[in-house]
């Protein structure tokens, strides 16, 4: 079959699982045209995904105080228009003489609509329409958020023709009854790598942020604790931090090296990293970025799993009680089994095959 295949450029997490998706479609025998844009783009061509061409992107907002939905619904209704315009020239270029089967979408809004206007089914891969299409609980004080979270979700990826939903604790996202004859909730998509690492419990905590303004609540947690080794990534060394504070330039390689030797990890609540300390059983704390509901509830989720902790804030005497019962969480974990992406892949290739 031929299959479009758009994924959001934002971030690494959406071209990671993507990547893999069209890999997996690849060896099948699909034959499969790509549109990302910005550091989506960028990871494509890094890892040798051919027939990629580059979309204009429509961006979660993020300022100092987090990820904002009204913000962020404001900017998409501004630039749409441009934007629309633009890529419906880029698409006519890249997909010349391609006529798709259908479309595959991870959270890229344009796709789903020159979808729905070309007739084509859609398929939709991702984790957040965990927040449109499953139940859960939500904290009372976090309700704003949530539904802030929900209508830029609703916006930017409706329920399609069949959705693919991704959660690391499936027990705890159930899917909607209506929404249960075209979904499937999944395992994350785990890059191939993984699978060649062996865990082992070693005596550094890796610390993963990629939002600058957790600089000053990292150096608190590394400071506290100056008889542990800290890994960091995508933080500066400003000087501040004590000798236990060792700072990685970002390498993938190196970064799962260090995931797979580490006692405990501190995250934000990105989802992809967050999936890859679950998989390697690696207790977790986890600070979402102020205002993202999709991180928060992550977060939250962890929490409920008891795989690890959900700080909105440090709070130094909960992050030294963690470090004391690292062995409630390891265990804990140990629960946890996926075997690869097989559940993945197999229903993906039932749906294929209909």
């Amino acid at each position: 079959m031929k299959i479009f295949y758009a994924f959001s450029g934002q971030g690494y997490g959406h071209a990671s699982r993507s990547s893999v998706t069209i890999q997996y479609l690849e060896s099948l025998g699909h034959e499969i045209r790509i549109a990302t844009g910005e550091q989506g783009l960028i990871f494509a061509r890094q890892v040798g995904l051919k027939n990629v061409f580059g979309i204009e992107q429509f961006k979660i907002h993020h300022s100092r105080q987090g990820a904002s939905a009204v913000k962020t619904l404001f900017k998409l209704f501004q630039q749409s228009p441009k934007k629309i315009f633009l890529n419906t020239f880029k698409l006519h270029r890249a997909l010349k003489n391609f006529k798709p089967d259908f479309v595959i979408s991870d959270m890229e809004p344009f796709s789903y609509s020159w979808a729905k206007w070309r007739e084509l089914p859609l398929w939709t891969i991702n984790n957040q329409s965990l927040i449109t299409l499953t139940k859960f609980s939500t904290p009372t004080h976090l309700l704003t958020d949530y539904f802030g979270a929900k209508t830029v979700v609703s916006l930017i990826n409706p329920p399609a023709d069949l959705n693919f939903v991704l959660s690391f604790c499936p027990q705890l996202t159930p899917l909607r009854a209506k929404y249960k004859n075209k979904s499937f909730l999944v395992p994350p998509i785990l890059r191939k790598e993984l699978f060649s690492l062996t865990p082992k419990v070693g005596n550094h905590i890796l610390i993963y942020q990629t939002d600058s303004t957790y600089q000053k609540r990292v150096r608190a947690i590394v400071n506290h604790f100056p008889q542990i080794k800290f890994y960091i990534y995508n933080l500066k060394n400003d000087g501040r931090f004590g000798r236990q504070a060792v700072f990685r330039k970002f390498s993938s390689t190196q970064l799962l090296e260090d995931l797979a030797g580490a006692r405990a990890v501190i995250l934000n609540g990105g989802f992809t990293v967050l999936g890859e300390a679950i998989y390697l059983k690696k207790p977790i704390i986890s600070l979402p970025l102020h205002g993202d509901f999709e991180q928060t509830l992550n977060a939250i989720l962890l929490d409920r799993a008891n795989y690890g902790i959900f700080l909105p804030k440090v709070d130094l005497e909960r992050v030294e009680k963690f470090f004391d019962n690292l062995d409630f969480y390891e265990r804990n974990l140990q629960d946890y089994h996926q075997n690869k992406n097989c559940i993945f892949e197999t229903k993906l290739k039932e749906a294929l095959n209909k």
